[in-house]
């Protein structure tokens, strides 16, 4: 576990995720809010929110067992080919 500030809308993710416990969710977006609150979370849903602060948009989270587990991210590579990255936290 580990202690990160939280904004309202991060905070509501993390709900998100405990309430559907096992699933994907589609189209998450970061929304830049001031943070709110100081919370213990694990590494996993740590790496979450860093990479959807790094990236802003994340096409598909899939959630395992109240935990984020992966993430696919549409985007170019270097020489320009559509390809969808995959996160594991």
């Amino acid at each position: 576990m580990i202690s990160l500030g939280l904004s309202v809308y991060e905070k509501g993710l993390l709900d998100e995720i405990d309430s559907l416990a096992y699933g994907e969710l589609y189209s998450v977006r970061h929304r830049e809010q001031e943070l709110t609150f100081n919370l213990r979370i694990s590494f996993k849903r740590k790496n979450f929110i860093q990479a959807l602060r790094e990236r802003k948009f994340i096409d598909r989270l899939t959630i395992h067992d109240c935990e984020p587990v992966a993430a696919e991210i549409r985007c170019n590579t270097e020489s320009g080919r559509e390809c969808l990255q995959k996160l594991k936290f």
